[in-house]
């Protein structure tokens, strides 16, 4: 009999397990005409909100990756006329980390010591703040080219191609996406219309890039200042780097902290234009995760 008690217990704790598991979702719900869709699991509610959010940031990426890679072939087809290869490569293929503000816990799941949660996300207000901060970046850099032209300063627009280049993959996935939902912009024919007008005017120079050895794992992940299109003229525009590396320590880590300046030189007028003063600052006691983490802050500088 009491084995019988005991058979019948472990049978009633293996179905309420079973029971329990089966409380979990596979999938996310489809996505409807006002939300977005995502799971995520983590060892309390929070890291599992952040585990669904992000996991919706990689779906959203890859379900544009396509439409980018046609993005960045229909741009290279525009500019054939130059060798625009180089400036147009492609979009990384890491997800875009997207930003989710309107976003609601609209169900919770416990099983042990995991909690699996499905989160909607607004779609309207998600999509009109990609669509915001995306212009604002296009108006920044039509304001510099604006001013550029009013000082009858072709150097500095020719170089605000480099502006372009740094903010081409991000802004070609918001793009991609805000299409992909059919919500109405202009972003790519902005874009198109702010690197035209930097191609046109390198039409009169000839370029040449300058950095010290030191420095050069800065700029050789993303080939920002190296690869320049349409400048086959015969004035020469250099860009060129100076820096200072110091060491020291900062809450008993070793510190790696690097003043760079990034200056344009128009060789008729010999008057260096300072582009941008930088003060990055690199924290590990291994040298190649202090070059990592400073390569990682560089990329996310505006040039101009």
């Amino acid at each position: 009999m009491r084995l019988f008690k005991l058979v019948i217990t472990s049978c009633f704790l293996l179905l309420s397990a079973c029971a329990n598991t089966a409380q979990f979702e596979f999938n996310a719900p489809a996505d409807d005409n006002r939300n977005l869709y995502t799971l995520g699991t983590g060892d309390n509610e929070k890291l599992a909100i952040e585990d669904a959010l992000a996991n919706l940031s990689l779906r959203l990426s890859s379900d544009v990756s396509s439409q980018v890679h046609t993005l960045l072939q229909q741009s290279r087809n525009n500019f054939a006329v130059h060798d625009s290869s180089v400036f147009f490569q492609q979009s990384s293929q890491i997800a875009r980390p997207f930003t989710f503000n309107n976003y609601q816990v609209i169900k919770t799941n416990k099983l042990a010591e995991q909690i699996q949660v499905t989160v909607s996300v607004a779609k309207q207000p998600f999509f009109s703040s990609l669509h915001r901060e995306a212009t604002q970046r296009l108006t920044e850099l039509e304001q510099v080219q604006s001013l550029a032209k009013q000082q009858n300063n072709l150097a500095h627009l020719a170089v605000s191609q480099f502006q372009l280049k740094q903010m081409q993959s991000k802004l070609f996935k918001d793009i991609a996406l805000l299409k992909a939902f059919a919500y109405s912009n202009s972003l790519y024919q902005d874009y198109q219309a702010l690197l035209q007008n930097a191609i046109n005017a390198s039409a009169g120079f000839s370029y040449q890039f300058v950095v010290p050895n030191e420095l050069k794992y800065l700029f050789a992940q993303n080939n920002l200042y190296q690869n320049a299109v349409g400048f086959i003229g015969q004035q020469p525009l250099t860009i060129f780097v100076s820096g200072e590396v110091i060491l020291g320590q900062y809450q008993q880590k070793t510190a790696e902290k690097l003043q760079l300046a990034i200056n344009l030189l128009v060789t008729s007028s010999e008057q260096p234009q300072n582009l941008n003063q930088l003060n990055l600052q690199a924290i590990a006691n291994d040298r190649s995760e202090r070059q990592q983490q400073l390569i990682s802050a560089f990329s996310e500088k505006m040039w101009l």
